[in-house]
């Protein structure tokens, strides 16, 4: 029995033995097949590695001598560039200095433009300037025209003065000295004669101080100019026409609250109070009280002074054009010579200065002068 599965073992054991040897001859055969081919796969593999290094190595050949090519050549275009840049710095400094004398003759032709421009505007105040010295020789030549026909206007007045003022009392007297000559004259005739005579005497000495007094006025044109306080001024007049005015009852009001200094010829300003002041007292409406109102008022380089009174008044559509003709006379009624609005106006036109009149009759004048402010240096 034990013999039996000794045999059974020893053979199990035998093909154990035989099955490993198997075993390993055919791990050996598969590992020695695995290495032949991992060999040759590995020699395959290294000759491709090999043609494909040769194959890059010549790539890489034929690429760098591209690039040593496509290297010299953009050496050269660098070269190039490098000249070109040469020649653009050079054209560059060329092109500044070029600017830089543009912009030196900019500079030139913006100061002759400026002066030019100032020259052109000289030229231009020199041309207004011309213009409105043209304009006021115009001017004056007009104003010298008027005063000419003013001053023959004047000269005819004179003429006219000269012709029947002097001649009348002129020829009086000679005829009352004719008279005078006759023997058979009374005492009492004689004596008569020369107080006629007389009184035609001095009728002709009036006649010949009132053209004194006009010519005086015209042609005396140096008088001194002071400053006038026109409230005292005014208080003067008043003074001098005292008993007229408290024959009358005369009120005066004053408004110098505007303008109460004013530098002119005084003796001139007296006399152009006095007379307006002095004829609205004698042309008073006899149904009213007198009333004058004298005031003042700047108006640019003029004071403006103005007299009104509520007295006869004058028809100015009948007598405006003969308002200030010498020894004109517009109220009968009263004692005049027809001088005092002539004189003002005379006066008025000395001073450099213009009168206007408003008036209606029965109902009042208002006077309104303008005098220029002079100043005393």
């Amino acid at each position: 029995m034990i013999s039996y599965h000794s045999n059974i073992y020893e053979e199990a054991l035998v093909s154990a033995i035989v099955v490993s040897h198997w075993w390993v001859i055919i791990t050996a055969i598969v590992s020695v097949i695995g290495l032949t081919y991992g060999y040759y796969h590995y020699y395959y593999r290294l000759k491709s590695i090999k043609k494909h290094n040769r194959r890059l190595e010549s790539l890489v050949a034929e690429r760098t001598q591209e690039l040593q090519i496509s290297n010299n050549q953009l050496f050269k275009r660098q070269e190039e560039i490098n000249t070109k840049n040469e020649e653009l710095v050079t054209t560059n400094n060329e092109l500044l200095l070029r600017q830089e004398e543009i912009g030196i003759q900019r500079d030139l032709v913006f100061d002759q433009n400026q002066r030019l421009m100032e020259a052109q505007q000289i030229i231009e105040e020199q041309t207004q300037e011309l213009i409105r010295n043209n304009q006021l020789l115009d001017q004056q030549v007009k104003d010298r025209t008027q005063e000419l026909v003013d001053y023959n206007q004047q000269l005819e007045q004179f003429a006219f003065v000269a012709a029947h003022n002097l001649r009348a009392p002129v020829a009086r007297i000679m005829g009352l000295g004719q008279v005078l000559k006759l023997k058979h004259l009374q005492p009492d005739e004689q004596e008569t004669m020369i107080e006629k005579m007389c009184f035609t005497a001095k009728e002709l000495d009036q006649v010949v101080k009132d053209l004194n007094i006009i010519l005086e006025v015209k042609k005396n044109n140096t008088l001194a100019v002071s400053k006038i306080n026109l409230a005292n001024e005014v208080a003067l007049i008043k003074s001098n026409l005292e008993s007229e005015i408290e024959h009358t009852q005369a009120l005066i009001q004053e408004d110098f609250s505007r303008v109460n200094i004013i530098q002119t010829v005084k003796p001139y300003l007296d006399s152009i109070l006095f007379n307006l002041i002095s004829n609205a007292i004698k042309y008073r409406n006899p149904k009213h009280r007198p009333e004058i109102a004298i005031s003042t008022e700047a108006i640019e380089d003029y004071v403006c002074l103005q007299v009104s009174d509520n007295g006869l008044g004058i028809d100015l559509d009948t007598h405006k054009d003969k308002l200030f003709t010498l020894y004109k006379r517009f109220h009968t009624h009263v004692e005049g010579k027809g001088m005092g609005l002539y004189l003002v106006k005379t006066q008025v036109e000395a001073l450099g200065g213009s009168i206007e009149i408003s008036s209606q009759v029965n109902r009042g004048t208002t006077f309104r002068i303008y005098l220029k402010h002079v100043t005393v240096s």
